[in-house]
């Protein structure tokens, strides 16, 4: 179930990863100098290689989703909840608003691609990165966590460097998952306007 989620999101952030790169360089990052023109080039196949982003998109809400009836997913959110509701991190509330989120996005898919597996994967896209974004933060949590436990390899600087890391993704990259829940909750009806004959023109 990770698959969809890891590769999707991942390589869409590539790619205003790259274009940031290119930004930060001025003028120069768009000739070759600099190199960093070429990082942008070489990532952008990455949401096309081994099935493009929109596949794994449909993978994720259709074979993975929608073909147990959310049972692997409701584990997946139930963990992350467990682990949130055990978390002392100042942004805790912020990823549980999310994973709020998450479920109830869940559901408007599960629902949706029960009335109409063809419409209902219009939902995908949003669905995959709205997922991503709450694993993330997930993910930046435990680190942090862990890095504060007795045994950790990192120093001071390095786990100040993590805790800085979780602060931004949570402040700054982790709203942006609520764009992605907005257009689920509300989009599915400009969805469900379509028909067959609106693909043939």
């Amino acid at each position: 179930m990770y698959t969809p989620i890891v590769k999707g999101w991942i390589t869409e952030q590539a790619q205003e990863i790259t274009s940031l790169a290119i930004q930060v360089h001025g003028g120069m990052g768009f000739i070759e100098e600099t190199g960093v023109a070429q990082h942008a080039r070489d990532a952008r196949i990455l949401p096309i290689y081994e099935g493009t982003n929109g596949i794994q998109a449909i993978d994720l809400i259709g074979r993975k989703l929608y073909s147990d009836k959310g049972k692997a997913m409701a584990s997946l959110l139930e963990e992350i909840e467990a682990e949130l509701k055990e978390s002392t991190s100042v942004h805790a509330d912020k990823v549980k608003a999310v994973l709020h989120q998450a479920k109830r996005a869940t559901e408007y898919c599960l629902s949706s691609m029960q009335k109409n597996p063809v419409l209902g994967t219009g939902l995908a896209y949003s669905y995959m990165m709205l997922m991503g974004y709450l694993i993330g933060a997930w993910l930046q949590l435990r680190a942090v966590q862990l890095s504060k436990q007795e045994g950790s390899q990192l120093d001071n600087a390095q786990q100040k460097s993590w805790l800085q890391s979780a602060s931004f993704y949570c402040d700054h990259v982790l709203p942006r998952a609520g764009a992605h829940f907005d257009s689920i909750e509300r989009g599915q009806s400009s969805i469900d306007d379509l028909d067959e004959n609106s693909f043939n023109r």
